[in-house]
């Protein structure tokens, strides 16, 4: 499933440019992001992919149920897996690259940043991605250009910064169930190794 989503992302069709005027897209009421203008829509089972193409850039985003099964949930460390995967299957793409990719906060949540480079019916085009896993989700948005941008280029920035997450503190998550047992696990190995610390002292001083 993931690697389809990969050659989705690529394959999407080239859209027409109207008059812009921006759009806050909403993102499985996870997340927005403010396209140009009205993003084309297309919709398969587990994703849905917006994207609108202006001045020779295409702006995307797409949002993805990430689970491939049940025991996705019990796998230590999804989120940093999830992105992997993804790296994985860019540079498996037949005449693609990966020039650059570094983890990065979105919103104080785990993401990355990416960009590769690809060709469709012999176009070369430059990719520059961002992707947050979220609440069982794969959200990847950024820019598709003909020409290479700089990694500090306003209009990529600019789309950058118009993501928003808007699920509320307390419904953001990125551990699975083996996280949760993990981080539990840890604590608990903490407070007896504290607690063993406070035992030896007391008999030292007791001997003393």
């Amino acid at each position: 499933m993931r690697k389809i989503l990969i050659v989705f992302l690529l394959v999407f069709g080239v859209i027409p440019a109207y008059c812009q005027h921006p759009f806050t897209q909403d993102l499985k009421k996870l997340a927005t992001i403010a396209f140009p203008d009205t993003p084309q829509v297309k919709k398969t089972p587990g994703r849905v992919y917006y994207s609108f193409q202006s001045k020779g850039v295409m702006y995307m985003a797409s949002v993805s149920n990430y689970y491939n099964s049940v025991g996705d949930n019990f796998t230590h460390d999804l989120t940093d897996t999830a992105y992997a995967s993804l790296l994985r299957e860019v540079n498996r793409l037949n005449e693609s690259k990966l020039f650059y990719q570094k983890k990065i906060k979105i919103d104080g949540l785990r993401g990355i940043e990416y960009g590769f480079v690809s060709k469709d019916d012999s176009s070369k085009y430059y990719r520059y991605h961002r992707a947050l896993y979220l609440n069982n989700t794969l959200i990847i948005f950024g820019i598709n250009s003909f020409d290479s941008l700089k990694i500090d280029q306003k209009a990529l920035n600019d789309f950058y910064a118009a993501f928003k997450v808007t699920a509320p503190n307390a419904e953001r998550s990125q551990e699975t169930i083996a996280d949760s047992l993990f981080n539990l696990k840890t604590l608990v190995w903490s407070v007896l190794a504290l607690l063993a610390g406070v035992m030896i002292i007391f008999i030292i001083k007791k001997l003393m």
